[in-house]
């Protein structure tokens, strides 16, 4: 038998031993034993913690922010306990950064238990971030056979190297797409991005978007080949 010890503080470390011959008897009674105890001890856990919420700009509040350790934080809390606090922020919808503050003492708990005793806990201010939400624009491919009609396309589309759309409701203004192609070949499709605006509504969201662009290709395929037959000319 031994002490244990899981929380915080110091016992005395002691022990009962038995004593077996080879017949699996216990004869510890036959032996005087002096037992010297020592301490064992449990010290406090040291941690650093700060807010933490970050998400890509979607048009509502960033309302998920938690403490987590930071990078420099000696130790992480132990798995399984969890650890809250009051916060204070404001909810940001725009892309950018704000402060983020913690109000009163952090508090660990394991499943219902309070364990905060065990832990030696330094709190950091932290922020809070929105990102810009990257949307990759393209100006349309098309393709047709040769009809000595310029071929245009003003459409526009996503492109590949964008990791996301527009914000549902969201609308793109000012794309100038100006692309043409006659003869047989292929060319791109111009664009001209300088004044392309994204609104919500009537307010210009721009600046929560993270843009770029990339211009698609128009194709003028040859026709099927056309064979013309004439009449032979005989006369006497």
């Amino acid at each position: 038998e031994y002490t244990t010890l899981k929380n915080v503080g110091s016992v005395t470390n002691k022990i009962k031993i038995k004593i077996f011959d080879e017949e699996e008897q216990n004869v510890r009674e036959n032996y005087e034993i002096i037992y010297v105890y020592d301490a064992i001890t449990v010290t406090p856990r040291f941690i650093t913690v700060a807010p933490f919420g970050e998400k890509v700009y979607d048009g509502k509040p960033l309302e998920s922010v938690r403490l987590v350790e930071t990078a420099d934080s000696p130790y992480l809390i132990v798995e399984g306990q969890n650890i809250s606090a009051s916060l204070e922020f404001e909810k940001i919808v725009d892309a950018g950064s704000t402060g983020c503050t913690v109000i009163g003492d952090p508090q660990i708990y394991d499943g219902e238990e309070n364990v905060t005793g065990n832990y030696d806990i330094t709190v950091e201010n932290g922020e809070i971030t929105v990102f810009p939400r990257h949307v990759e624009i393209a100006s349309a491919n098309a393709q047709k056979y040769y009809d000595g009609i310029p071929l245009v396309c003003g459409d526009w589309v996503y492109g590949a190297g964008g990791k996301y759309k527009l914000v549902e409701g969201h609308a793109l203004s000012g794309l100038y797409i100006f692309g043409s192609q006659t003869e047989v070949g292929s060319s791109k499709n111009l664009l001209n991005s300088s004044n392309a605006r994204i609104f919500d509504g009537e307010n210009d969201v721009t600046h929560n978007y993270e843009l770029s662009f990339k211009e698609g290709i128009l194709t003028v395929k040859k026709r099927a080949t056309v064979t013309v037959l004439t009449d032979s000319g005989i006369k006497v």
